[in-house]
């Protein structure tokens, strides 16, 4: 762990990398839970492991973007072994991907992608009622009113496409918040809607694929789809 905060990009990039695939080969053996084999001083240093990357500005200067894209890999792997977090801790994580969402590199933002889904999954638990307001503030509503009214193109590809790495959960809680999720990504998907004035085709693009996963996600049903998909 300390080796990923080493003077040496690559030293610190393949430590980072080694830590985060560790992490997921212990989960995939159920050898997270307890200390037999992850003391909880270790899993702490895991799980502040990336805001503390964060804190020493490791993203700046060159090497910068494979160290943004370790780091979602790292909480990717950190969600899907289910290291024990704080509600703090989540909602930290869930910052550090949203920044990783409005980067202008398509590799960092589909890592950032991949780890909302697993954070996502992983923690945030909703009730029998669905997410909490507050949650579908955090997530879903900003992630809508990023994508209609960005103008940062950057900003409405990264987030287009996490909309479609949602989680069931938050994706489809009730009709409504499935149909607002859709019209949302039906009109981004369209030629005729502009970024900033302008017409952007990864935005478009990122708009589709979202489409593809939410129906893989929640299904195809009577739903708000085929009546509002028009070919303009």
């Amino acid at each position: 762990i300390q080796q990923c905060f080493s003077d040496d990009l690559i030293v610190r990039h393949g430590s980072l990398l080694g830590v985060a695939e560790m992490v997921l080969a212990f989960g995939e053996l159920n050898l997270v839970q307890g200390d037999a084999t992850m003391s909880d001083d270790l899993k702490l240093s895991i799980a502040e492991l990336v805001p503390s990357i964060e804190k020493a500005r490791l993203y700046r200067g060159r090497g910068g973007e494979i160290m943004r894209a370790a780091a979602c890999r790292t909480i990717e792997c950190i969600s899907t072994a289910n290291i024990t977090l704080t509600v703090k801790q989540q909602v930290r994580l869930l910052d550090s991907v949203d920044a990783c969402l409005v980067h202008p590199n398509e590799t960092i933002q589909n890592s950032a992608a991949k780890a909302l889904l697993a954070l996502l999954t992983s923690y945030f638990p909703v009730s029998s009622k669905g997410p909490s307001e507050r949650l579908q503030s955090r997530v879903v509503d900003k992630y809508i009113s990023i994508v209609k009214s960005e103008d940062n193109p950057a900003a409405t590809r990264g987030f287009s496409l996490a909309l479609g790495h949602l989680p069931g959960k938050l994706l489809a809680p009730s009709e409504q918040v499935l149909d607002s999720v859709l019209d949302c990504l039906i009109h981004a998907s369209k030629k005729s809607t502009l970024v900033g004035g302008e017409g952007d085709a990864e935005t478009r693009r990122n708009a589709i694929l979202s489409l593809i996963n939410v129906c893989k996600t929640a299904g195809i049903g009577h739903s708000s789809l085929e009546a509002n998909l028009s070919p303009t």
